[in-house]
């Protein structure tokens, strides 16, 4: 997986933008993602 974005408003636009491959981290970008941010990204895809 790719670290594409690293805060709420950037997932956002990159979903917006219909980007599927973004994957969200918090802002230092080396913790896991937060868990509501994976059910907005629809973790099982992955």
């Amino acid at each position: 997986m790719k670290v594409k974005v690293a805060t709420l408003d950037a997932f956002i636009d990159c979903k917006d933008g219909g980007n599927s491959a973004c994957v969200v981290f918090n802002a230092d970008a080396l913790t896991p993602p937060s868990p509501h941010l994976i059910s907005y990204l629809n973790w099982e895809q992955w």
